[in-house]
């Protein structure tokens, strides 16, 4: 389910996601830095693309049904995705979550009737 994955990633960098924007301060040091204008115009949670490369996703049967995750091995995702006193929080999982839900729902349907009739379909 690299699909996980990949829709957190089209996120990033995005101005279109409900996000409130940036801070002028942090517009400023992105221009400075030449951190703006990839993506888009100011490309928010977008630097160097560490964290956007950071991001996984898993989906499998397990004895007790099916399962998928999506998350971040960079520690900073959780501050992003919750916000801080400091910054306010722009989600990139949980909305992946609601965007790929149907598809998922139709792999895990079709995972649930490949383990109730085996070698059927």
């Amino acid at each position: 389910m690299d699909e996980g994955a990949e829709t957190a990633k089209e996120m990033i960098g995005r101005e279109d996601n409900g996000w409130p924007a940036l801070a002028p301060s942090t517009v400023a040091e992105k221009t400075r830095l030449g951190m703006i204008g990839r993506i888009s115009a100011t490309d928010p949670l977008y630097r160097k693309g560490t964290m956007r490369e950071s991001f996984g996703s898993s989906a499998g049967a397990t004895g007790d049904g099916a399962e998928g995750a999506i998350g971040s091995t960079s520690g900073i995702a959780a501050f992003h995705e919750n916000g801080t006193s400091r910054m306010p929080p722009r989600p990139i999982f949980m909305p992946t979550m609601i965007k790929i839900a149907k598809r998922s729902e139709d792999e895990f349907g079709h995972m649930a009737i490949e383990q109730l009739t085996p070698g059927i379909r």
